[in-house]
């Protein structure tokens, strides 16, 4: 990928993937490298962003998480002899300013249950104390009760992983997750379809220099 970004003819011979003199159809920046950035959310994968990435990209996650993952990305940069202090902490930072937090809460919910059976993610979850929420879903879920499967996740899981309410808690999640490392945050708004109109714009507004 470093190759194919600074504009070099490639040929990669993969498991899954082959290709034979790809270059990119447009000019690219000499003088200044693209960043690659991995997205990680387990140990494994933090350790390997910290080996091989100008970036990690976070996400679903509260700021009292990004410590910790942080420091499993610099693990991975010291054992490749990088220095940890030149990697960039991204994360998808999701909010809703919203009056109608019950509703923007039962969205999100369903959003979060989307996850339920992607094990990276349920084991993420897991470590955050939300391996019952995810449990939960998934016996109801393979049970046939899917409307009441989504009821296994908590407002407190989908609280913990998002800012919904007053444009202050946004804010203050926000400023909660740099103080804890993160570098870049990505506003990520969310929040019901039927509200969308009025609340998506509304949190871009409200949020997008906090």
């Amino acid at each position: 990928m470093r190759q194919v970004l600074r504009g070099e003819r490639t040929n990669f011979e993969g498991k899954y993937y082959r290709s034979k003199g790809f270059q990119l159809g447009m000019s690219v920046p000499r003088d200044k490298p693209v960043p690659i950035y991995l997205a990680a959310l387990n140990p494994a994968m933090l350790r390997l962003a910290g080996e091989i990435a100008d970036g990690v990209l976070f996400n679903y996650s509260p700021a009292e998480a990004i410590g910790p993952m942080i420091a499993e990305v610099r693990k991975g940069a010291e054992a490749a002899g990088r220095d940890p202090n030149v990697i960039d902490y991204a994360m998808y930072v999701r909010c809703c300013v919203t009056d109608d937090v019950p509703t923007a809460v039962q969205a999100y919910k369903r959003e979060l249950s989307s996850y339920g059976f992607v094990e990276p993610y349920v084991r993420m979850f897991t470590r955050y104390g939300f391996g019952d929420d995810m449990q939960g879903f998934r016996k109801l879920w393979q049970a046939g009760k899917r409307d009441e499967a989504v009821h296994c996740i908590s407002d407190k899981m989908a609280h913990t992983l998002a800012a919904i309410g007053p444009k202050e808690r946004g804010q203050e999640y926000i400023q909660a997750c740099r103080t804890a490392g993160l570098i870049r945050s990505i506003l990520f708004p969310i929040g019901a379809p039927k509200n969308a109109p009025l609340e998506l714009p509304k949190t871009i507004r409200e949020l997008t220099n906090a």
